[in-house]
């Protein structure tokens, strides 16, 4: 498990269904701000492998847990 998926499991509150997590990265995916290399979204720089599987997580930058969303209000 690489250390991006380390911290992604400690800033998750809440989980998601795994059909959720399973559609959220097919919409990811076909995204042209997805960075297929580094499995990252061009706007938030989130590893979204991670990402997809959080209802709510916990927000660095704000310091606090919020709802997880793509920034593009795709999903």
């Amino acid at each position: 498990m690489s250390l991006g998926e380390q911290l992604g499991r400690l800033l998750i509150h809440e989980q998601v269904s795994e059909d959720e997590a399973k559609m959220r990265i097919s919409i990811c995916e076909g995204c042209d701000l997805f960075k297929q290399d580094t499995r990252q979204c061009s706007i938030c720089d989130c590893y979204m492998d991670s990402k997809v599987k959080a209802k709510r997580h916990f927000e660095l930058t704000e310091f606090k847990v919020v709802d997880t969303h793509c920034p593009k209000n795709k999903w």
